[in-house]
């Protein structure tokens, strides 16, 4: 899925124009589970220095564009724009899973580090969660966090060490919000 389109089913993600289609393509039993990216092996890149990508694994890449088209501003070309700018971020008050934290510069998402059990089973439950999201209504508020992609990340440092970043893309609660103690 690049640019708002959904090559498995193609559609143009930001092209359907009903909240009804958006949440069948949510729950759309055919959707490909994951889609796997390999890089030649390459020197580093100017955006990241000393780093190679080697290959990404991103799960349900058109169910994850579909809920992304429904619930956030400007789609997937606005959700792609916003992760290009991400720094680590300490709430101060986190929970207790030691994960660490990514925030988008625009302040709109968090990229939350997950251990490997918790990724692949996200995966194994993800069609159950995007049943469940594809019935809440969009004008209502709720404290449930959407989780609006799923992304392994492999790269090889300079050195040559391989590192692997299992991810959960979610949406920040406290975006736009006024939120003191």
């Amino acid at each position: 899925v690049s640019e708002g389109k959904n090559e498995s089913a193609g559609l143009g993600v930001s092209e359907l124009c009903s909240q009804e289609r958006l949440c069948s393509l949510m729950r759309w039993a055919e959707a490909q589970p994951k889609v796997e990216i390999r890089y030649d092996e390459e020197p580093s890149s100017e955006l990241l220095p000393g780093v190679s990508p080697v290959r990404a694994v991103i799960l349900y890449p058109a169910s994850f564009a579909a809920l992304r088209e429904r619930f956030c501003e400007g789609g997937d070309r606005a959700f792609i724009h916003s992760l290009q700018q991400a720094a680590p971020w300490y709430s101060g008050r986190g929970g207790k899973s030691g994960s660490t934290f990514l925030k988008t510069m625009d302040d709109r998402y968090l990229l939350k580090q997950v251990p490997r059990s918790e990724f692949w089973s996200f995966h194994e439950h993800a069609p159950t969660y995007f049943n469940f999201v594809s019935n809440t209504p969009t004008t209502l508020p709720s404290v449930l966090v959407k989780i609006l992609g799923a992304v392994l990340v492999e790269y090889r440092n300079s050195d040559g060490v391989k590192s692997t970043h299992y991810l959960l893309i979610q949406e920040n609660l406290f975006f736009g919000n006024n939120v003191s103690r």
